[in-house]
This record gives structure tokens, sequence and C-alpha cells, in this order.
């Protein structure tokens, strides 16, 4: 699944544009609800890697596609112990070359990247890493994930991940000005994928990385007019009011009933 392809390449314009990269790892099709963690390894300060998949539609009100970039857990893989991660950047192109929009703001801090398209009516919680140091706290986390790149449309993309880029909008023109006599970098690129038109739920109310009384505890609270720190959407068996109704589906996931 994860080889390396190698495909022959024509300049639309030559010296003046780029075609569909020569080299890229296939991802494949991923229309299911799915969550995929790919290693990433820069050969050198300007390499550029690039992964091709093909994803389901994701609207504003159903499915979506969050994807994020991060260190790996043993950093020596890339580097020397103890030497400062980089950031790693990433953007998107569709089936024809095209960037898409939303996508060119890489979101970098301690190597992560991170795009979020579709579902904008329920938060997914963020990505925390431990950066330790003199930081405090010790951890970066990014935002929530909340589609904040727009619905994605169900085709093929192209991922291109690598250091000190500068994208162009068309013909998947993706440069670098990065030394290549530096160091290589590592990262994993992830996705959370989620379809329109197939069920979601998560009872994971208040983020505590688990589904028990605390997330009822939570809902009945928000419900009852308290703050709802994670923004999460209360009206967890989506039949438009956000009541009793609610909870009680909620205590029916939790007991293993599965979503409403």
């Amino acid at each position: 699944m994860n080889a390396k392809i190698v495909v022959s390449s024509t300049l639309v314009l030559s010296g003046l544009a780029h075609a569909q990269p020569a080299q890229f790892t296939n991802l494949g099709a991923h229309l299911a609800p799915e969550s995929l963690r790919i290693p990433v390894q820069l050969q050198s300060g300007n390499d550029i890697q690039w992964f091709r998949i093909e994803l389901p539609e994701a609207t504003n009100d159903d499915g979506f596609v969050d994807v994020w970039s991060d260190p790996p857990d043993d950093r020596q893989t890339c580097r020397p112990p103890n030497y400062p991660i980089d950031e790693i950047e990433m953007y998107v192109y569709d089936s024809a070359g095209e960037g898409i929009s939303g996508s060119f703001r890489p979101i970098g801090l301690e190597g992560i990247v991170r795009l979020s398209f579709g579902l904008a009516t329920d938060n997914r919680p963020p990505i925390c890493l431990f950066v330790g140091g003199d930081t405090d706290p010790p951890y970066y986390c990014t935002f929530p994930f909340a589609g904040q790149e727009g619905p994605l449309p169900a085709g093929v993309y192209w991922f291109a991940v690598g250091h000190r880029l500068h994208p162009h909008l068309t013909n998947w023109d993706v440069r670098t000005d990065a030394n290549p006599a530096s160091l290589g970098r590592c990262a994993h690129l992830n996705f959370t994928i989620q379809p329109a038109g197939v069920l979601y739920c998560d009872p994971d109310m208040n983020w505590d990385g688990n589904a028990d009384a605390g997330d009822i505890d939570y809902l009945i609270n928000v419900i009852a007019g308290g703050e709802n720190i994670t923004g999460r959407n209360p009206d967890f068996n989506r039949d438009g009011n956000v009541d009793q109704g609610d909870i009680d589906a909620l205590i029916n996931t939790i007991a293993g009933g599965g979503c409403p």
C-alpha cells in the first residue's frame, strides 16, 4: 500500500511549470471511516515527499477529513539527540494539480501542521504533543479540528510535505529554498477519515480520552446552560433539539448501545 510509485511526467510549460509528481507514495483509496498514520522521511533539507490518496466527500454538515503532521516519537531517526525540531509544511493539490483553497496556510509549531475539511458543526479534539523544555505547560496543542478548510469533494488528492516550501496554485508546483545539505527530517502524515453519509458520533464529550459518566455529566451541564469548553455539539442524537433525548442517547451509546 505504501510502496513508492514512479510514473512518467511531462512539463506542461518547459521550465515554467511542473507536471504531476513523478515520484510519490500511493496511499490508494480510503473511502470508509478510518485513521491512517504514514511515516515521512525527508532525505535532505530540500527534499519534498508527495502522497497520493483518494478521499470521500466531506461537507460542512456531514463527514470530515482531518489531516495533520507531527514528528515521530523516536526523533533520533532523523537527527542527533536534542537537535531542535524544525517545522514541516504541508500543501494539498487536487487531481488536476490545482491548489486546494485554504490549505496554503500551514500552522506549524514543533512540527505540527493541521488541516480540517468538512464537518463544521461538531468539533474534534486538538492534537497535543509533549515538547518539554521550559515551556509551561510542557506540551503544545493545535486548535480543535472543525472543518476550517471548508468542504472537500470526493476525489484524488496530492499532499506535498517538506520544509521551507513555496507553493504555486497550479500544476502541482511546490518548490523549496531550504539548504540541500541540511539535515533530513522525519514526521508522520495522519488522516482521520469520516465519509459523508456514514453515521458519526463520539461519546467523549469532555475530551478526556474516555467514554464514561464524566461525559454524561458534561452534557447535562451544557444542556442546563453551563459552559461548553470543548465546543462539542450537544445535539447528540441529531434530532434538531438539545434536550433530555440527547442525554438518553449518550447514556445508551456509552453503555454499548451504539450511535443514535
